[in-house]
């Protein structure tokens, strides 16, 4: 037995670079969308800690995915944040069905309405998808005051700590949470802690609490 771990383990020596030039081949393109973040925001993943009220919402430098007229683009996020005050609210996945028919609409309607009369400038929502399935969501829900961003790899969820793991469901997706920021920092946040929906993360929690 011993001999033939030992042939094994020779066998494994032999291939370790072929292998390794693949997995390099697999990794780069993630550490280039990593490199897409900025040194605080990976510092703040790297830290493991859950964004809270009173910090700064990672968002200098920071792009996220949107389906543009020529396809997917990259848009500067600071934009909708700096000198305003913004409702941000993430949705594990478009087409699921609590994020279509409860979460993503309790923004919308009446809700949306009191938020813009209570001095909210924009009304963001973040999902774990690609820009395509992200745009055509957007397009059934027919919302258009609220505005979907696409962080497919989950890379700026995670730099907050806001990731959840779906295994085989739906891999690394955005936790349910939503957040008021001014000014590029966060006065409230209401987080779920996973993909369920409990109503404090929706629309109504949100005007009856700012």
């Amino acid at each position: 037995m011993a001999f033939v771990g030992t042939v094994a383990a020779l066998s494994v020596t032999r291939r370790a670079p072929a292998l390794c030039a693949r997995a390099s081949a697999f990794v780069a393109p993630a550490a280039r969308r990593s490199a897409a973040l900025p040194a605080r925001a990976l510092a703040t993943r790297a830290a493991t800690m859950t964004i809270k009220e009173g910090d700064a919402l990672p968002i200098d430098g920071v792009k996220l995915m949107v389906l543009g007229a020529s396809g997917p683009e990259a848009i500067e996020i600071a934009p909708l944040f700096k000198n305003k005050k913004t409702v941000l609210f993430a949705i594990p996945g478009c087409f699921t069905s609590t994020c279509q028919n409860s979460h993503f609409p309790s923004f919308a309607g009446d809700n949306g309405k009191a938020l813009k009369a209570k001095g909210v400038d924009e009304i963001v929502c973040v999902a774990v998808n690609d820009p395509f399935v992200a745009a055509r969501f957007s397009e059934t829900m027919a919302v258009p005051e609220i505005k979907l961003l696409a962080d497919g790899d989950a890379a700026w969820v995670k730099s907050m700590g806001l990731e959840t793991d779906l295994g085989a469901f739906g891999g690394t997706r955005s936790s349910r949470w939503s957040m008021l920021v001014e000014d590029g920092v966060v006065k409230k946040a209401f987080l779920e802690g996973g993909p369920g929906y409990t109503n404090i993360s929706g629309g109504a929690h949100m005007v009856e609490n700012i």
